[in-house]
């Protein structure tokens, strides 16, 4: 007889309660990936769209230094008198919340850095379709394939983790 027994459930199993949390979160990151999946590329589109437009709209631009008072801090967009305020990597990580929390499974976003055209450091969130990568960005109102920007692509997120690629 295990020294866990049924019998006695102030003594529960341990390890079979994690494996049984284990399975669940993975059921439910399956439903999650499954209900993203499922959705035609149209509605796919929609709502990257409608989550981009929404926070370039809502989130001020503002410096980490005038924010934090140092050139450079990632996190989401500090509430300052009732607004939203931050830089690009702040429009990038509320995106990847909200798109989180609308069902898309994190497995399918990673964040990224490019320069731009005027040579500025510039954070963005990329999200794997099947037709491939989109870009939500502050710079534009409308998802975007990686390719059209005109960015020299640095360092990508691998996706679904928290190791960066050089691109």
């Amino acid at each position: 007889m295990s020294a866990y027994s049924a019998a006695d459930p102030a003594r529960e199993d341990p390890v079979g309660n994690v494996l049984k949390w284990v399975l669940l979160f993975t059921a439910i990151a399956c439903f999650a990936v499954l209900g993203w999946t499922t959705r035609d590329q149209r509605d796919q589109m929609k709502l990257l769209n409608l989550v981009n437009q929404t926070v370039n709209r809502e989130v001020k631009k503002a410096s980490d230094l005038d924010l934090y008072g140092m050139p450079e801090y990632w996190s989401l967009p500090r509430l300052v008198d009732g607004k939203l305020y931050g830089d690009c990597e702040d429009y990038a990580l509320e995106k990847r919340r909200r798109l989180i929390a609308a069902g898309v499974p994190e497995s399918a976003m990673s964040l990224a850095v490019a320069v731009t055209a005027r040579g500025e450091s510039h954070a963005v969130l990329m999200i794997s379709l099947k037709s491939g990568d989109m870009v939500l960005d502050n710079l534009t109102p409308w998802a975007t394939p990686w390719e059209d920007l005109n960015y020299r692509w640095v360092q990508r997120q691998v996706p679904g983790t928290a190791l960066w690629t050089t691109i």
